[in-house]
């Protein structure tokens, strides 16, 4: 009798499964429809922080070991805290007579689950706008679409890579262009 339920035991463990066509080593793999959105809210999470000068909460969507490659191909390994400086400079306009306006876009174009995690096409558009105590306006406007590399970190995902692949970005001062380097 013991060897029966030893039998009936393992039959189970080793059926039921299959059976019910479970994988154990991916019930809790996202689909790529559940990617897309987790992923369209952390864009939109993190373009309202930005909107919002909050640049904590927009550093802490990067991993730590974020990169960043633009068109050419050039690495930019300087990670979240790079970006979080960078970002608060920008907050810290007004200590120089100047008021910082953010906005930003993203919009998931698509989504391929690769192995540790998701790439997504990505259609981002920034505008920042400085406006100095004299009343001269700065403003910078880009569009473009890049590739982004999610990791998943616990229970969410960060941004682990950025790769742009095309766009386009133009700056004024009271209207006028202003020459500045293309990506």
């Amino acid at each position: 009798m013991r060897f029966a339920s030893i039998l009936t035991v393992s039959f189970t463990v080793i059926a039921l499964p299959i059976i019910t066509s479970a994988n154990p080593n991916t019930a809790n793999t996202p689909t790529p429809a559940q990617l897309h959105k987790t992923i369209q809210h952390n864009y939109s999470t993190m373009d309202n922080a930005m909107a919002h000068l909050d640049f904590n909460t927009v550093a802490s969507f990067y991993d730590p070991d974020y990169i960043g490659i633009d068109s050419h191909g050039d690495y930019n390994p300087g990670g979240r805290e790079e970006m979080r400086d960078l970002y608060k400079k920008l907050a810290d306009a007004n200590s120089y007579g100047l008021k910082a306006t953010l906005k930003a876009r993203d919009t998931v174009v698509s989504v391929k689950v690769v192995a540790g995690g998701v790439v997504i096409i990505d259609k981002g558009e920034f505008t920042g706008r400085l406006v100095s105590s004299n009343g001269n306006v700065l403003l910078y406007h880009s569009l473009g679409r890049s590739r982004d590399y999610w990791v998943r970190s616990g229970s969410q995902y960060l941004l682990k890579q950025t790769r742009t692949l095309d766009g386009h970005s133009s700056t004024t001062m009271n209207g006028e262009p202003v020459q500045t380097p293309q990506q």
